[in-house]
């Protein structure tokens, strides 16, 4: 996937500001603030989940010890062990 493509579906995913502005309850801060805000917690909500994803993994790492799992943010690959 190339860089183009994951800005794009990420930008799908993205509020909008106004969206932003609604969940905040308040629609007078500026556009600016809004998109920082936003930004600021789709950096927390990834933190969050490579956090539960690692934890995921070596919960089912002990359950079968054969299987490594590799992460990234655009992908996630699994190699087993032949």
């Amino acid at each position: 996937m190339s860089l183009r493509e994951l800005d794009y579906r990420l930008s799908k995913t993205m509020l909008s500001i106004n969206r932003t502005k609604e969940l905040l309850n308040n629609q007078s801060i500026s556009d600016k603030k809004a998109e920082k805000i936003r930004d600021s917690f789709r950096m927390l909500a990834e933190i969050i989940f490579e956090k539960w994803y690692e934890e995921k993994m070596k919960a089912r790492q002990k359950f079968y010890p054969q299987t490594y799992v590799l992460l990234s943010k655009a992908n996630i690959v699994q190699l087993k062990r032949c």
